[in-house]
C-alpha cells in the first residue's frame, strides 16, 4: 500500500511539473501573441502617419519652392542684377562696404522694400537676392542687425546648381542670422546667361508645427537631424550617416558645428519582434517607420513606443503562475480522490479474494478511512488553506495595481476556499476527531447538516433526550451505520428526505434512520442479496450487543433502526 501511495505521489509530483511548465509554455505564446497584435496595430498606424507627415512637408515646401520661382521673373529683379553683370567673381570690397553701398543704392533699397513687403505676407522669413558673384545685393531683413546684404553665398550648395541653371534647396544654419532654416533658390536667366539668384528661407523652427503631434524627426540628405519634436535629437546624426565623411570646414559651414554625435539606434534585440527598436538605450522599445522625400533631400521618421511591453511581460507572468498553481491544485485534489478511492477499492478487493469476516473488513476500512481523513485534514487540508491565503494576498495586490484579472484571482479564491471546505467535511466524514469529543449527538447532527448540503436534500436530526455514550467504539460504529444507511437511502432508494433520530432510555439506546424513498424491496432476500455496506451495518450493531432493525414503512421508504443495552 505504501509503494502504491509514492507511486501515486510521484505521478502527482510528475503531473504537476509538467503542467507548470506547460503553463509556462501557454503563457509565453499568449504574452508573444498579444505583443505581435500591439506590433500589427501600431506599426500600420506609423506607417499612415509617417506618409501623412512627408506628404505635409511636401506640400508646404512645394509652396515655398515656388516663391523664388515668382520672383525671378520679375522686372525689376532681372534689372538689379543686370546692373551688376554676370561678373561670377564676388565683390572684392570689405563686407561693411559691400552692405553699406548696395543698403543705400536707392534702387536696391527700393528692391529690399518690396520684398520685406512681400515676405510679410508670403509667410517665408527671409527673401533675398544674390548676384552671378553670390553676393547678397537686396535683402527683406535690410534693415535689422542680421541684414544678409553684402554676404556672399557661393559656398552654398544651392548656389552651385543656381550657377548651372537648376534650382536648388538645402538646410544650412544662417550667416548672419545663426538660425537653421531651409533654402529655396531659383536662378535669374537673361538672354541664356546665369545674373543671379532668387533665394527664399524658412527657420526650421518655424516648421514644428508638423510634428508638434508626433514623435518624430526629419533628417537631410547628409543624415543629420534638422527638425525634432525633441529639441535634444536636432543635430544628432544617424548611423552610418555621410555627415561624417564630410571636411570640418565645410560641415562648419552649413551646419555651423563640426561635431555630430550619433541617435543610438538598433534593434531591440528579441527575435519574436524583430521589427521594434532601441532608442538612446530606453527600455521601451519602439517602432519606428521612415518615409523618403527625395525631391528635397529629407527623410521622414515617426517613432512610436510601445510601452505595453512591460505591462504584457507582468501579465504573461502573473498568468503562468495563476494557471500553474490553479492546475496544481486540482492535480492535487485529484490525487487525493485517486489515493482515497484507490484505499478503498485496494481493501475490497483484498478483503475479497481473501473471503476474510466482517470484523477484518470494517477494521481495515476503519483504519483507512482514519488514516485518510488524518491525511486530508492535516496535509491536503493545510496546503489548501495556504494556497487560498496566497490567492488572496495576490488578489488584493492586483486590485490595487488596477490589473483586469484581479477578478479571476478572486473566482480562483473562491474555489480554493470552497475545496478547502470540502476536504474538511470529507475529512469529518472519513474521521470525525473532532467531534467526537462532542459526543454522538453532534456527530449525528453534523452528518445530516452534511448530507443535506452534499446531496441536496433534506436531511435532519432529532434527538428525543440527553444521549451520552462514553464507549468511543459504540459511539464511532453507531456513527459508521448512520453513513452507510444515508448512503444507501440517497444510491438505491432515491430518497429526497431523510430523518434520523436518537433516542435514549434507561436500559436501552435506540437509533434510526428512516428515508421517503422507494424502499428495499423483498425482505426475505434481505440476507441472500445484502452487500459489504448491509453486512457491515449487522456486523457493527452485532458488536455493540444490539440488533439492527430493517423495515418497510407504510407509506412508502425504509427505516434502519439499532436498539442496543447500555
Amino acid at each position: 500500500m505504501k509503494k502504491i501511495r509514492y507511486k501515486y505521489i510521484l505521478v502527482a509530483v510528475l503531473l504537476i511539473s509538467l503542467w507548470n511548465i506547460s503553463a509556462w509554455f501557454i503563457a509565453k505564446d499568449y504574452y508573444i501573441d498579444r505583443v505581435q497584435e500591439v506590433v500589427k496595430q501600431r506599426t500600420e498606424l506609423t506607417r499612415y502617419r509617417s506618409a501623412d507627415l512627408a506628404d505635409s512637408i511636401k506640400r508646404n515646401l512645394n509652396y515655398l519652392y515656388g516663391i523664388p520661382d515668382v520672383f525671378a521673373q520679375l522686372l525689376r529683379v532681372q534689372k538689379a542684377v543686370s546692373r551688376l553683370g554676370n561678373n561670377k567673381h564676388a565683390s572684392s570690397l570689405p563686407l561693411d562696404s559691400r552692405k553699406r553701398r548696395w543698403t543705400q543704392d536707392t534702387e536696391l533699397n527700393d528692391l529690399s522694400r518690396y520684398l520685406a513687403l512681400a515676405k510679410a505676407s508670403l509667410n517665408v522669413d527671409i527673401i533675398y537676392l544674390i548676384n552671378a558673384g553670390g553676393d547678397c545685393i537686396a535683402a527683406s531683413n535690410w534693415d535689422t542687425p542680421g541684414s544678409t546684404i553684402g554676404t556672399n553665398f557661393v559656398d552654398r550648395d544651392f548656389y552651385q546648381k543656381n550657377k548651372n541653371g537648376q534650382r536648388g534647396m538645402q538646410y544650412a544654419v544662417g550667416k548672419t542670422t545663426n538660425i537653421p532654416g531651409l533654402y529655396f533658390s531659383t536662378p535669374v536667366i537673361i538672354d541664356g546667361r546665369f545674373m543671379g539668384a532668387v533665394v527664399a528661407k524658412t527657420d526650421v523652427p518655424n516648421l514644428s508645427f508638423l510634428i508638434k503631434e508626433l514623435d518624430a524627426f526629419v533628417t537631410d540628405e547628409n543624415g543629420v537631424i534638422v527638425l525634432a519634436r525633441d529639441k535634444n535629437l536636432e543635430m544628432l546624426s544617424l548611423p552610418d550617416a555621410t555627415v561624417a565623411s564630410m571636411s570640418g570646414p565645410k560641415s562648419f559651414a552649413r551646419y555651423r558645428r563640426s561635431d555630430f554625435p550619433v541617435l543610438q539606434m538598433q534593434p531591440w534585440g528579441d527575435k519574436e519582434f524583430p521589427s521594434l527598436m532601441r532608442v538612446q538605450n530606453e527600455y521601451s522599445p519602439h517602432v519606428i517607420i521612415s518615409s523618403s522625400i527625395p525631391e528635397y533631400g529629407l527623410q521622414a521618421y515617426v517613432g512610436d513606443e510601445i510601452d505595453e511591453i512591460r505591462t504584457l511581460n507582468q501579465d504573461a507572468s502573473w498568468f503562468a503562475f495563476l494557471l500553474g498553481m490553479s492546475g496544481s491544485v486540482l492535480i492535487m485534489i485529484a490525487a487525493g480522490a485517486v489515493l482515497y478511492w484507490n484505499s478503498i477499492k485496494t481493501a475490497e478487493v483484498a478483503l475479497g479474494r481473501a473471503n476474510m469476516a466482517e470484523r477484518r473488513i470494517i477494521s481495515i476500512s476503519e483504519d483507512t478511512q482514519q488514516r485518510i481523513g488524518r491525511e486530508l485534514h492535516d496535509d491536503l487540508g493545510q496546503l489548501l488553506t495556504g494556497i487560498a491565503f496566497m490567492s488572496e494576498v495576490f488578489f488584493k495586490r492586483l486590485k490595487e495595481q488596477g490589473h483586469a484579472e484581479a477578478q479571476e484571482v478572486s473566482k480562483i479564491t473562491s474555489l480554493v476556499n470552497e475545496a478547502v471546505s470540502k476536504t474538511r467535511n470529507l475529512a469529518q466524514g472519513l474521521f470525525p476527531v473532532e467531534l467526537k469529543e462532542a459526543g454522538l449527538p453532534a456527530m449525528l447532527n453534523n452528518l445530516a447538516k452534511n448530507a443535506g448540503e452534499m446531496y441536496s436534500i433534506e436531511c435532519e436530526f432529532i434527538c428525543e433526550n440527553e444521549c451520552k455514550i462514553d464507549d468511543s467504539l459504540a459511539v464511532i460504529n453507531l456513527f459508521r451505520i448512520a453513513q452507510e444507511a444515508i448512503n444507501n437511502a440517497v444510491r438505491h432508494s432515491g430518497a429526497s428526505k431523510i430523518t434520523l433520530k436518537l433516542l435514549s432510555e434507561p436500559t436501552v439506546v435506540t437509533l434510526e434512520i428512516a428515508d421517503n424513498g422507494s424502499g428495499i424491496g423483498d425482505l426475505t432476500k434481505l440476507d441472500a442479496t445484502g452487500g459489504i455496506g448491509m453486512r457491515s451495518m449487522q456486523y457493527r450493531a452485532s458488536l455493540l450487543g444490539g440488533v439492527l432493525h430493517i423495515t418497510t414503512l407504510p407509506g412508502g421508504g425504509t427505516s434502519v433502526a439499532v436498539n442496543f443495552p447500555v
